[in-house]
């Protein structure tokens, strides 16, 4: 089963914890480093070319931006992180935005955490990693860009991020490539199932 989301709309931009929409829909995030095809992956899933920006210059993206989606659920676009050369400014809005989104949004209930398939987990992603213990929603780990690597590299890499991303609250990995279409269709079953409020097991 994969899903149209023909009517995907940008909803709403949040700079800060007060802007969070007050909303009934359940939520779907995506979280990831800067320049791991974050927007890329989310105007492939709901086949819009241009619903959220590509931006050239990692760490563009400051603000927490929610898209609706068919009117049931929201597609929620967290700013990147782990961009050394961000202004101090943009850094601390992270540190402060992000950790309130993921730790205290009650409607949120699927992370597709993007990871770049080329370098797995880094000392970047440590801190993000740690936002998730306890969390009440399951964590997807999403390896982007699989279609730069060989097949038996991207079947190494989907095994090493599973060993260490075992456990709740994450599921078993997942390898897209945006550009080729690789990895939406489970991408969009999964989401779906959160939507529908049924139990995701890949």
């Amino acid at each position: 089963m994969t899903l149209p989301w023909a009517k995907a709309s940008f909803h709403r931009g949040a700079g800060q914890p007060d802007d969070f929409p007050p909303t009934p829909w359940p939520e779907v995030a995506l979280v990831g480093r800067s320049n791991v095809g974050k927007s890329s992956l989310l105007n492939a899933l709901v086949m819009q070319n241009n619903l959220a920006r590509v931006a050239k210059t990692p760490g563009r993206t400051q603000a927490i931006n929610f898209f609706l989606i068919d009117q049931r659920a929201m597609l929620v676009d967290l700013p990147g992180y782990g961009y050394a050369k961000a202004p101090p400014d943009v850094l601390k809005n992270w540190q402060q935005l992000c950790p309130a989104y993921l730790q205290q949004r009650d409607q949120l209930k699927l992370v597709l955490w993007l990871l770049d398939s080329r370098r797995g987990l880094m000392p970047t992603d440590d801190p993000v990693r740690d936002l998730y213990e306890d969390a009440a929603y399951k964590v997807l780990p999403v390896l982007t860009k699989m279609d730069q690597m060989k097949k038996p590299e991207q079947e190494g890499v989907l095994k090493h991020i599973a060993h260490q991303l075992s456990g709740p609250p994450f599921l078993p990995p997942v390898g897209v490539s945006a550009d080729k279409g690789w990895g939406l269709k489970e991408l969009r079953l999964a989401c779906e199932k959160i939507i529908k409020g049924v139990s995701v097991s890949l």
